[in-house]
C-alpha cells in the first residue's frame, strides 16, 4: 500500500509541475506577455525581479495599470509614479518571511503616498462588493512577522515545492485591521491581504492555509491570463451560476460562475493537498487533528466543485485548457488525497447533494 508519505510527496511534484503547476513558467509567460503591451504602448517594462519594497511597489501599481487597461477592471489604478528611486528612508516596506529564495515585503507606513494610494483603492473595491465593516492599514510587529513565518515554514515542510511555486508569485504582504481574515483582490495583483485577527488568534496551520489560499488567487489570475480556461467571449457575469450548498449553514445562498467554480476548485485542490501532507508530517504532530477536521470539508466542498464543473451546463463554457484543469485538480489531486484520508480512516465523499435538484443547484 502507498503510504500517505509517499502520496503527500506526489502531490507535492504534481502542484509544482507541468502547465498548470510550475509557477515559475507561469510567471514567466506573463512577463513575456507583459513585455510585448510595454513595448507596443511604449511603457517601461516592470521590474521582473524586485530587489526591494519599493520596487515591487511600482511593479504591482503598473500590474495593476495594464490589467485594468487591459480588461476594463473597475476602480481606480494604483496612481503611483512609475520611478522606483529613493532613498532607504522613503521605502514604506519591510521584508517579509517568504517561501526559501523568494522575496516578498510587508507594508509599514500606510501614511506613504504610495500605500495610501493601495489603501484606496482597496476600500473602494470593498466598498463596492457590499463590505461595511471598517479597513486599516496596520503595522506589523514582531509577533505578526513571526505568526508569517511560522505560516510559512509549515506550508514548506509539507509542501515544499508547491509552496515555491506559488508564493513565489507574490511581491507584497499587506496586513490589515478589518474582519476578514484573508484575501486577495484582482485590482491589487501580486500582493495578498490578511488581517491582524488572523495572525494573532489562529494556528501556524490556518495562517499558512490562508497564505496559500490567497496566493493561489494570483497564480489563477495567471492561469486565466495565459490558458484557455474559459471557452472565447466568455464573461464571468454571463452564463449558468451554480450554487454552493454549504454556503446556505452559514445563512447566505452563494451561486458562483463558471469562472469562480474553477478557481475555487483550484484553492480548495490544493487545500485538501496541504492538509494530507501536514497528516503525513510527523513534525506536524500538534496540527494533525486540526488538519483531519479541516480536510474533511476541503475535500467535500473540491469534489462537489468538480462535479459541478462536469454539468453539461456549464462545461459548453469552459476552454480546452479549463477541462484539463479540472481533470487534472480531480484526478491527479483530489483523488489522491481520498486514498490518504481513507488509511487516515477518513471516509472522504462530495459534499452530499441528494436531496437536491438539478434545478436547485444550477441556474441559467
Amino acid at each position: 500500500m502507498t503510504s500517505d508519505h509517499a502520496i503527500a510527496s506526489g502531490l507535492d511534484t504534481t502542484l509544482s509541475s507541468g502547465m498548470f503547476g510550475d509557477g515559475d513558467a507561469l510567471a514567466a509567460d506573463r512577463d513575456t506577455l507583459v513585455e510585448g503591451q510595454s513595448w507596443a504602448l511604449c511603457e517601461s517594462v516592470p521590474e521582473v525581479r524586485p530587489t526591494s519594497g519599493l520596487q515591487a511597489l511600482v511593479r504591482v501599481a503598473e500590474r495593476a495599470d495594464r490589467d485594468r487597461a487591459g480588461a476594463e477592471v473597475s476602480f481606480s489604478p494604483l496612481e503611483l509614479d512609475g520611478e522606483a528611486a529613493g532613498s532607504p528612508a522613503d521605502d514604506p516596506t519591510g521584508p517579509a518571511p517568504w517561501a526559501d529564495g523568494r522575496r516578498a515585503w510587508f507594508v509599514r507606513d500606510w501614511a506613504h503616498p504610495r500605500t495610501d494610494a493601495l489603501l484606496r483603492v482597496t476600500r473602494q473595491v470593498l466598498d463596492f462588493s457590499g463590505y461595511a465593516g471598517d479597513i486599516d492599514g496596520h503595522t506589523p510587529a514582531r509577533r505578526d512577522g513571526e505568526a508569517v513565518a511560522a505560516g510559512v515554514a509549515l506550508l514548506e515542510r509539507a509542501l515544499p515545492a508547491a509552496t515555491g511555486h506559488t508564493l513565489s508569485l507574490v511581491r507584497l504582504v499587506c496586513v490589515l485591521r478589518c474582519d476578514i481574515p484573508s484575501m486577495y483582490l484582482t485590482q491589487v495583483p501580486e500582493t495578498v491581504f490578511v488581517s491582524d485577527g488572523l495572525l494573532r488568534g489562529h494556528s501556524a496551520l490556518v495562517v499558512g492555509e490562508c497564505l496559500l489560499h490567497e496566493s493561489l488567487h494570483e497564480k489563477y489570475t495567471l492561469l486565466r491570463l495565459v490558458r484557455r480556461l474559459m471557452r472565447p467571449g466568455q464573461s464571468d457575469t454571463a452564463g449558468p451560476r451554480v450554487l454552493l450548498p454549504w454556503s446556505l449553514t452559514m445563512g447566505e445562498r452563494r451561486r458562483f460562475g463558471v469562472n469562480r467554480l474553477l478557481s475555487t476548485l483550484h484553492v480548495y485542490a490544493h487545500l485538501s493537498a496541504l492538509h494530507v501532507a501536514v497528516l503525513a508530517t510527523g513534525a506536524h504532530r500538534e496540527h494533525h487533528a486540526e488538519a483531519r477536521a479541516r480536510l474533511a470539508t476541503t475535500y467535500e466542498r473540491g469534489a462537489y466543485l468538480a462535479e459541478a464543473l462536469r454539468f453539461p451546463e456549464v462545461v459548453e463554457h469552459l476552454g480546452p485548457d479549463g477541462t484539463r484543469l479540472r481533470d487534472w485538480l480531480a484526478e491527479d489531486v483530489l483523488a489522491p488525497a481520498a486514498a490518504a484520508g481513507a488509511t487516515a480512516g477518513l471516509a472522504l465523499a462530495p459534499y452530499p447533494t441528494g436531496t437536491w435538484n438539478r434545478e436547485d443547484l444550477v441556474s441559467p
